[in-house]
């Protein structure tokens, strides 16, 4: 469910792009903080689950993920390339048409998969609380999770202003003349 609720998420956000109105922009910069968390937990969290659920070696785990790791890295580079291209077709709004498409294709594949909870009764839920306390007792851990956070933070706050700046540079220009 969090797989389609990203698509969803991310089709709405780049649609309001199209639409030069601040109050949907802002609105789609929020929704777009909601889809971020999920980009980074659900569809993790589903391979995980699925794999387990079927049975194959956790071993197996440490290599899923590094080659999609070394996918990820393929893939930005192939997306910025058709964001120029898409941008050249269609001017700034190409990238937001282009990944309207894209994510309506990822949703049909995301629809064909399987739904799975995992187990709620599991020792992950422990985990969590181990977990938690760790960064609660052990500093440089806290610290480590508070510079990601803030970096994160700025990296949203600089997409923010790039992506908004001749929206909002318009809308305080009305608003002051």
């Amino acid at each position: 469910m969090g797989c389609i609720l990203f698509c969803i998420l991310e089709i709405i956000i780049n649609t309001f792009e199209h639409f030069p109105n601040i109050y949907l922009l802002l609105i789609g910069r929020v929704l777009g903080g909601i889809s971020t968390s999920l980009l980074f937990s659900a569809f993790e969290s589903w391979m995980v689950t699925e794999h387990r659920a079927r049975g194959f070696p956790e071993a197996w785990l440490a290599e899923t993920h590094g080659l999609a790791s070394t996918g990820n890295g393929i893939v930005a580079v192939i997306a910025g390339v058709l964001a120029q291209v898409s941008a050249d077709a269609w001017g700034d709004i190409g990238p937001f048409r282009l990944a309207i498409f894209l994510t309506v294709l990822c949703l049909g594949f995301v629809m064909s998969w399987t739904e799975n909870y995992g187990k709620q009764d599991t020792i992950e839920n422990s985990a969590f609380s181990v977990a938690f306390a760790e960064i609660k007792n052990n500093r440089p851990i806290f610290l480590l999770g508070a510079i990601q956070a803030f970096f994160e933070g700025s990296m949203c706050d600089t997409i923010l202003h790039c992506s908004l700046s001749p929206s909002i540079s318009l809308f305080f220009y009305l608003e002051h003349h």
